[in-house]
């Protein structure tokens, strides 16, 4: 408000703005008086509205014109409006719904002709993207991260899948250890209290899912946290920021302690989280898919989703993980790329085709059944025919040695019947 490239009438619109946001926030969230949460959502208006002011000229916005509004709208879609990092607004449906569709525009009687500009826009185009990398790619960045802080970062963020900014709030007295009374294996109760994630996530306690993040817990609760002590003859320092812009170093030196419950987990912030983050991203040169983007914090938490649902774990049961409510279909998008819900119907018809070949070995089997014992009766046959050949073979045997004479060799004609008393007589 005390920004001199703002006119008169711009500082009155925006205090009029952000005082019935807070009220709204207020109200909406059941508070006597604004939280940190509720500043950061002013923070973001305030953020937006610089950037309003700036596509506009820093002209009052009640004298702006429909070709203003069409001329933003165009330049914002065509990607010539660039952010600070010198790229086109990727979220450009949050200015669309709530700056120009939204309380601003109807405080100063634009918003029916912003919705003629908008007549095409759709709120949710930018929305719904697909970010996600998978397991083997999460190890690589473990394994790449030097400092037992950093590791536990990341291996929380994988594990308990909340942002970043609610893990790096968490403190020691969020993490209980226990064993696990069916596998008697040790695990950690992570609590997620209300204050510390975003309003539209449900506050829960989550337990960790795999035996490094209690290996890392354990050893980051060992090896105790880095206190600070001021020493003027000391060899380290900290830079302290001065409320005129300066900096000035404060010498001391640096000690080890035991934590305490009110003590949080990391001692840095989501600039130094970040910076570490894109480190280990560039050193193993992970990409995101589907479409190759550079990984984020953020995409730490898509990314457990994904993972969990490859895993067998229901959508119920992800939202859950997550902190969404249950009519809550951000997952539902992930579901259709990885084409999880396409599983079952392939199943069946697996089922199926297995059941046809299933029932066609049993019936190879069962006449290769029947032709054993077809096999085996015949052969049993042969062997009592060759066992009374033998018997008459025998007797004739004797017979030639009772009479003192060979008898002709005799050829078994089928069909002819023989006369004992024709053949001992030579005839």
């Amino acid at each position: 408000m005390n920004d001199v490239s703002l006119c008169r009438e711009n500082r009155e619109l925006f205090t009029e703005y952000l005082n019935w946001q807070e009220r709204k926030l207020k109200s909406i969230n059941d508070l006597r008086d604004i939280d940190e949460p509720c500043c950061k959502t002013l923070y973001h208006y305030i953020c937006m509205f610089k950037n309003i002011i700036k596509w506009f000229n820093y002209m009052p916005l009640k004298n702006i014109t429909k070709e203003d509004i069409k001329r933003v709208y165009e330049d914002l879609e065509d990607g010539r409006l660039l952010n600070s990092y010198g790229k086109p607004f990727e979220d450009r449906a949050s200015y669309y719904s709530k700056v120009f569709k939204g309380k601003l525009f109807r405080m100063i009687k634009k918003n029916d002709i912003a919705e003629d500009v908008l007549e095409f826009s759709k709120p949710e185009k930018n929305k719904g993207k697909v970010r996600f990398f998978i397991k083997e790619d999460y190890d690589k960045m473990s394994m790449v991260t030097i400092k037992l802080s950093h590791k536990v970062l990341l291996q929380l963020c994988w594990d308990i899948g909340e942002n970043i900014m609610t893990i790096l709030q968490l403190q020691k007295k969020d993490c209980q250890r226990r064993i696990n009374e069916e596998t008697k294996e040790a695990e950690y109760l992570i609590n997620l209290p209300r204050e510390k994630i975003k309003r539209s996530r449900t506050s829960r306690t989550e337990l960790t899912n795999y035996p490094e993040t209690v290996e890392l817990l354990d050893l980051l609760f060992r090896q105790g946290k880095r206190v600070f002590i001021s020493n003027p003859k000391g060899k380290d320092f900290r830079v302290h920021h001065n409320p005129d812009g300066t900096r000035t170093n404060i010498y001391g030196c640096w000690e080890i302690s035991p934590f305490n419950d009110d003590d949080y987990l990391f001692d840095y912030g989501h600039k130094q989280a970040e910076h570490v983050f894109r480190r280990v991203t560039r050193i193993t040169g992970v990409k995101c898919k589907p479409n190759g983007e550079r990984p984020t914090l953020k995409d730490l938490r898509s990314s457990m989703a994904c993972h969990l649902l490859k895993q067998g774990w229901s959508i119920e049961e992800v939202k859950g993980r997550m902190g969404h409510k249950p009519s809550s279909k951000a997952i539902d998008r992930y579901v259709t790329f990885l084409a999880l819900d396409r599983h079952k119907p392939k199943q069946r018809m697996n089922e199926n085709q297995l059941n046809i070949c299933q029932a066609e070995l049993a019936a190879a089997r069962n006449r290769e059944r029947i032709h054993r014992e077809w096999k085996n009766k015949h052969q049993d046959e042969i062997r009592e025919l060759k066992a009374l050949l033998q018997i008459y073979l025998n007797k004739f045997q004797v017979i030639e040695q009772y009479l003192g004479k060979e008898i002709p060799e005799y050829k078994m004609t089928p069909g002819i019947l023989v006369n004992p008393d024709e053949m001992l007589s030579g005839n």
